[in-house]
């Protein structure tokens, strides 16, 4: 195994289906690489992970991190494996870092940070690493030099063109499954198309110099593809679709409603949007979305006040 994949255990939440990890893992597979994703809310189980699957060869291991009180989790998570792993170096990655890379890489016992997207640097990264190469050429990361934090340039976002044959094998999607109040009772998550116009001061798109400012979307080959592997490979009868903003494109929204039931998919969605958008929406696409199987949309109203909107650059009212 080449690189693990940690998703720090946290008493404050549960697991969550790992889809920014299933990106990694696509991209890292595609560059050779060999990777473990583990995912548990129990510490010991972690650890125990690492131990029996860590190996001589092992290049880095990566933790992806959250804010607030994640954070203590994954410093201490990362204090044990470097004990155990001096060795090995230690990545993190994930929202925390987009929003407050320089404080991150300060830590004691992480040796690298990638920010933003990572499918483009992360095999960049360990191919450097596994030939004892300089870094510094690598965009999208930070590193210590001389007792330094050094941050290179920006990655250039992912290019979500073609099909992408998640590698969902890497664990067990029955530990995934939500029950909730509407719908099936095998609820899996995916994602569609990434980034967000406009600039809430309060969100992580607003980071990291607007890199993530304009969205990006995926093919529908890839979504249908990717359905229809949720649902007949792993039994998903119910999806959430986690993109920032999916109802901000209707003439998008009526595409992919009209390839779900040309392709006689028959399963639940729910999905979120900002208010002024799905104001927008003819009545003919709520019917629409209905008969596609979308039980549940989701708005953010973030504060009744429009001072408050106003001074967080929400754009609305």
């Amino acid at each position: 195994m080449d690189f693990l994949l940690i998703y720090p255990p946290s008493y404050t939440r549960e697991p969550e289906f790992p889809i920014g990890g299933l990106y990694l893992a696509h991209s890292l597979i595609k560059n050779n690489f060999s990777l473990e994703i583990v995912n548990d809310v129990i510490y010991d189980n972690i650890i125990s992970f690492a131990r029996n699957n860590i190996v001589n060869s092992t290049i880095a291991i990566g933790i992806s991190v959250v804010s607030v009180m994640a954070i203590k989790d994954a410093l201490n998570l990362t204090k044990d494996l470097k004990k155990l792993y001096p060795n090995i170096p230690i990545i993190w990655g994930g929202q925390h870092i987009m929003a407050q890379p320089g404080e991150t890489l300060k830590y004691k016992y992480v040796d690298y940070v990638v920010i933003g997207e990572g499918e483009n640097t992360l095999p960049l990264l360990l191919k450097a690493l596994k030939n004892n190469s300089t870094v510094k050429h690598i965009n999208g990361i930070g590193y210590k030099s001389n007792g330094r934090c050094v941050f290179t340039d920006k990655q250039k976002y992912t290019a979500l063109k073609g099909i992408f044959d998640l590698p969902y094998d890497l664990f067990d999607t029955n530990k995934y499954y939500r029950k909730l109040n509407l719908g099936g009772e095998k609820w899996l998550s995916a994602m569609y198309s990434r980034g967000c116009p406009f600039k809430c001061s309060f969100c992580i798109n607003s980071t990291i110099g607007g890199i993530n400012s304009k969205i990006r979307y995926h093919d529908i080959e890839h979504i249908i593809h990717d359905i229809k592997k949720l649902v007949n490979k792993y039994n998903a009868d119910s999806i959430t679709i986690l993109d920032d903003h999916f109802f901000l494109i209707e003439d998008r929204v009526i595409e992919f409603c009209k390839q779900i039931l040309k392709n006689s998919i028959s399963i639940n969605f729910r999905a979120t949007g900002r208010v002024d958008s799905l104001s927008l929406l003819d009545d003919s696409t709520f019917k629409l979305l209905h008969d596609t199987g979308f039980l549940c949309i989701g708005a953010g109203i973030e504060s009744g006040s429009q001072r408050i909107l106003k001074k967080e650059f929400c754009h609305t009212s």
